[in-house]
């Protein structure tokens, strides 16, 4: 991905611009209509990303240590998440 934006309006519909890395642009434009959006996603560089739906199920993409802190955690208990890099 590149530049992207994703709205969330309040009466449940989702919206988003072009430039999301193609993975999550796929789980968000490929999913069913009758299963239920999005309701968080948290945008990252490298294409990492982390989306939540209605339904409470959540896919995303991140580094190793992501995955260890996510297993290792009550994923139910994480809010919100946020990428970011440092040198």
């Amino acid at each position: 991905g590149d530049k992207a934006t994703i709205m969330f309006s309040e009466n449940g519909n989702t919206a988003w611009t072009g430039g999301l890395c193609t993975d999550l642009h796929n789980k968000l434009n490929g999913r069913q209509k009758s299963f239920p959006g999005p309701e968080y996603v948290a945008l990252g560089s490298h294409e990492r990303y982390n989306v939540r739906f209605r339904d409470g199920s959540e896919d995303w993409v991140g580094c190793s240590e992501t995955a260890e802190v996510l297993e290792e955690s009550d994923r139910s208990s994480v809010n919100t998440v946020a990428f970011g890099e440092y040198s």
